[in-house]
């Protein structure tokens, strides 16, 4: 007997089944709550992701470890969506919606889930384009602080290495690679805040927006005049520490 409901929905059933193996369920939940605007809902969300945490030591993305000895965080970072490790230069924080205290709710995202998440808001309310500037211009606060903060630490840390190193020569072996490693990822920085500096130089028709993107400018300017000079003593001493050896 020819069995024609056997073998027409074999092969569409096999190939559902294999893409919903590739969909993250959690991204759909996240679309739901965006939908209803929920924030009672996206609370138990975050709570969820808390319940499952992969194990592992570096960062997915630049596989950078997060249990270096020269982060003052060296706690893991996941993403609140895709759930993968990440480290606090591949993670943006983000405000999702208001609780019903009127506090924002922040989650952690990757650069992909970020996207997904500005992205999947614009199509839900595509009305609100300003909105998804401003957004952007929030986030580039955040980014630009998170990133002053951590190349603060940094900065100590490698003070302190130089410092021990140079009172005790013996030890800069031991050191050698990390400070290495911090003095690139300090240069680094100082890149990241430069490139920041000449891509906000624009200036938006809209007025609150325009002020917006003036005091970025201004934030990233005094952000720039007070680190720079702090950086560049660092890396000069560290220069002239590697030059003893």
């Amino acid at each position: 007997m020819d069995d024609k409901m056997g073998r027409d929905l074999t092969a569409p059933f096999m190939e559902h089944r294999e893409l919903a193996k590739e969909l993250n369920p959690r991204k759909d939940w996240l679309k739901r709550i965006l939908i209803n605007n929920n924030w009672s809902d996206l609370k138990l969300f975050i709570k969820a992701g808390d319940l499952n945490k992969k194990i592992g030591s570096s960062c997915t993305n630049c596989e950078r470890s997060v249990k270096s000895i020269y982060y003052l965080s060296t706690d893991k970072i996941f993403c609140d969506i895709c759930e993968e490790i990440y480290c606090s230069y591949c993670t943006k924080d983000i405000d999702v919606m208001k609780d019903n205290q009127s506090k924002y709710i922040k989650l952690k995202l990757c650069r992909d889930c970020f996207i997904y998440i500005n992205e999947l808001k614009c199509i839900i309310h595509p009305n609100l384009t300003i909105d998804k500037h401003a957004i952007e211009l929030v986030n580039s606060f955040n980014e630009i602080s998170n990133r002053y903060t951590i190349t603060c630490s940094n900065i100590s840390q490698l003070n302190g290495l130089i410092l021990l190193c140079q009172n005790n020569m013996e030890f800069l072996d031991n050191f050698k690679p990390e400070i290495d490693q911090l003095r690139g990822v300090i240069q680094n920085d100082l890149k990241f805040l430069t490139v920041m500096k000449k891509s906000k130089t624009g200036v938006n028709n809209n007025f609150i927006l325009n002020k917006m993107e003036k005091n970025l400018s201004q934030y990233l300017k005094i952000i720039k005049n007070k680190i720079t000079p702090v950086a560049f003593d660092a890396l000069n001493s560290t220069q002239e520490l590697l030059s003893k050896k």
